[in-house]
């Protein structure tokens, strides 16, 4: 997991339920596969996070695996850029 790269989001509580993180976070995820040509990218999620998993989800990422990461309980989110591409070219 150190050589992964994390779409992580943090937003002030004055600006939640706008989409504003899920657009941003398509964003970054589309950066990564078309631009940068990342293999995969993650989210790492708390699990009573809903709204975050919630986030991860709409970008296209399944919920992968439960690790403990700096002591706390975290959901791993990914996505690789073959479903990226396949989910693309659906569209």
């Amino acid at each position: 997991m150190p050589d992964e790269i994390e779409i992580g989001y943090r937003l002030d509580p004055d600006y939640w339920n706008r989409g504003l993180i899920t657009e941003a976070a398509r964003a970054v995820r589309d950066h990564g596969f078309a631009d940068l040509k990342l293999p995969r990218v993650i989210s790492l999620v708390h699990p009573e996070n809903i709204p975050s998993r919630r986030v991860a989800e709409k970008n296209g990422m399944k919920m992968e695996k439960k690790i403990t990461f700096r002591g706390f309980p975290t959901l791993v989110y990914a996505m690789a850029r073959e479903a990226w591409l396949a989910n693309r070219d659906a569209s």
